[in-house]
C-alpha cells in the first residue's frame, strides 16, 4: 500500500487516494485505518458474490475511505481521526487510575478492551513500567 500511496503522490502528482470496501469486511477497514484512512461516508449498493456456488446479487454497503497524501503535519492533521484520538485520550486519562490499581490479569483484559475498541496498539510492557 505504501508503495501505491508513494507513486500516487511522487509520480503521478496525485494530493489524495481513495478505496472502496465493503462494511462487512471488518479486516480490510481495520488495515485501511491503522495506515491513515479515513472513513467518508458509506452508500448501500447491490454486488454479484458466489453464494452456494452461483453469482447472486447481493446487498451491501460500500465504504468509501480516504487519505490525504501530503506529507508533514498537513498529511498527520487531515489523516488524524480525530473523534478517535479525543476518546483514546479520554481512556487513557480515565484508565490510568483503573490500570494502576488492578492486578496483572484484570489489567490485561482492560488493556486488550481498549485495544479492541479504540483500534490502536501500544507497548503493553512499558505502559506497565510507567506504572
Amino acid at each position: 500500500m505504501r508503495q501505491c500511496e508513494d507513486i500516487a503522490r511522487s509520480e503521478w502528482g496525485y494530493d489524495e487516494i481513495w478505496l472502496l470496501v465493503e462494511d462487512d469486511n471488518r479486516k480490510a477497514k481495520k488495515l485501511y485505518k491503522k495506515l491513515g484512512y479515513k472513513t467518508i461516508r458509506k452508500n448501500p449498493d447491490t454486488s454479484f458474490k458466489v453464494v452456494d456456488g452461483r453469482v447472486t446479487e447481493v446487498d451491501v454497503t460500500n465504504v468509501y475511505m480516504r487519505k490525504i497524501l501530503k506529507p508533514g503535519v498537513v498529511g498527520f492533521v487531515m489523516n488524524t481521526d480525530w473523534l478517535q484520538f479525543g476518546l483514546f485520550t479520554l481512556m487513557a486519562t480515565l484508565g490510568w487510575t483503573v490500570l494502576s490499581r488492578t492486578d496483572d490479569g484484570s489489567r490485561e483484559v482492560l488493556l486488550q478492551l481498549i485495544r479492541n475498541n479504540i483500534g490502536t496498539t501500544f507497548d503493553t510492557e512499558a505502559l506497565m513500567r510507567l506504572m
